[in-house]
């Protein structure tokens, strides 16, 4: 009996070990995702016309007042005009074939919608998604890139297939490296663009800036259940929402001339990002946003998530975009207004590392909303320490009056299990 307690006690304390860091102790990368739309007066091409968000680069004239020349300056300009959606999403790496079945898969799957002249990438109440993308990086040396895998449903499930396109950054010595969206090394202007549509095209505009072994915090929320168990969501429905997410632990930092998409750490400060395609959301009722922020203490285990939409949605300071850094979603937003539609989920985790993964949203007020429920999927690296608020375990004696001298001593991990060790060999 006596041998038994000391097993179970060693292995007590190898867990506790473990639980401090994430598994293998990898900081997985990610990269935020720039989903732009041409802005009035710099470029059209054939199509996007004045904020619509598919790209034809085959076709340079279409005799518009605002189009690009040629396809030379066309060129120029990819990756110059505003922002009108972010994600931050996670590079799995390509492990599982097609399927992608990554240890960090949540967090990296976007759906979305092509329109005709339009991309949607959450549901805005009458268009529901049908696909989805995830990019998958190649971590060589001198590749440094993220390759776009698209899906012919919603969630990246099933096989998803190549589509040629992603993110060339090649220098993972530069952290914070942006790189236009395309294929191959741009040689050509029909190199330009993802290709998230079947039809070459109809491509969409994209940058994104890439960040390799900083600390963060990143899985899926998905949304609104009708029930406290967090099932039966119809994903294809046009009010759900799937949403990739990358929480900073730390400050991320944008490379040279890009530092308008430095990703600041985590705090009870909430920043909002547009998740529509089609507009900039400087429109009050035009919006759809969603942030996260901290609790009001940063040892409460609280994060909470914001989605909001509908009449009264706005984002602020995002209406006249400087085409020279890509402001708009590319930088915090002063403010954002609720719309009509607006859900706040708050997730905790306790002291010894337990948390409801299915809460109930409340809205603008604070009021608990009936029948809307989020779940919370973490990725499987963002377990151990990457909570994003910590709750110190409780004290051994909290009551006592007068502490030990020892009371403040600490010892270290392996020293832990060290003693625990001795204690089997005593």
């Amino acid at each position: 009996m006596n041998i038994m307690l000391k097993n179970i006690f060693l292995w007590s304390v190898v867990a506790t070990c473990q639980a401090t860091s994430n598994r293998n102790g990898v900081t997985p990368p990610y990269m935020k995702l720039n989903l732009h739309c041409s802005a009035t007066n710099a470029y059209d091409g054939d199509t996007p016309q004045n904020g619509e968000c598919v790209l034809d680069v085959n076709s340079p004239t279409d005799n518009s007042a605002n189009e690009a020349a040629t396809i030379a300056e066309l060129v120029a300009g990819y990756g110059k005009s505003r922002v009108f959606a972010q994600f931050l999403v996670t590079l799995p790496d390509l492990d599982g074939g097609a399927t992608g079945l990554d240890g960090h898969a949540a967090g990296s799957c976007l759906n979305y919608k092509v329109g005709t002249a339009n991309m949607l990438y959450t549901a805005n109440g009458t268009s529901a998604m049908d696909k989805s993308v995830r990019f998958f990086y190649n971590d060589n040396d001198d590749t440094d890139s993220a390759l776009a895998y698209v899906y012919a449903g919603v969630n990246c499930s099933g096989a998803g297939a190549d589509s040629t396109s992603g993110f060339i950054w090649g220098d993972k010595n530069i952290n914070g490296k942006f790189a236009n969206g395309g294929v191959g090394n741009f040689d050509a202007a029909a190199k330009y663009g993802l290709r998230l549509n079947a039809a070459l095209t109809d491509v969409v505009e994209a940058t994104a800036v890439r960040w390799l072994g900083k600390k963060s915090f990143s899985g899926q929320l998905i949304g609104p259940y009708t029930n406290n168990s967090c099932r039966g969501l119809s994903y294809e429905a046009t009010t759900s929402w799937f949403l990739p997410f990358v929480v900073a632990l730390e400050d991320a930092t944008g490379e040279t001339n890009y530092d308008a998409y430095t990703e600041t750490a985590v705090s009870s400060t909430h920043k909002c990002r547009s998740a529509r395609g089609d507009k900039n959301g400087a429109t009050a009722n035009d919006a759809i946003w969603y942030s996260w922020k901290l609790g009001s203490s940063a040892t409460n285990g609280d994060i909470t998530f914001i989605v909001s939409q509908g009449t009264g949605a706005k984002l602020v300071g995002v209406a006249a975009p400087a085409a020279d850094d890509g402001t708009n979603a590319a930088k915090t937003n002063a403010e954002c207004v609720a719309g009509n539609t607006h859900h706040e989920a708050t997730f905790n985790m306790t002291w010894d590392g337990t948390f409801t993964n299915c809460v109930q949203a409340k809205d603008a007020a604070g009021e608990t909303i009936p029948s809307k429920f989020y779940k919370l999927v973490p990725s499987i690296f963002s377990t151990g320490s990457s909570w994003p608020s910590t709750v110190a375990a409780p004290s051994a004696c909290a009551a006592c009056a007068n502490a030990s001298p020892a009371s403040g001593l600490h010892i270290s991990a392996f020293t832990a299990v060290l003693l625990a060790v001795l204690a089997l060999i005593a």
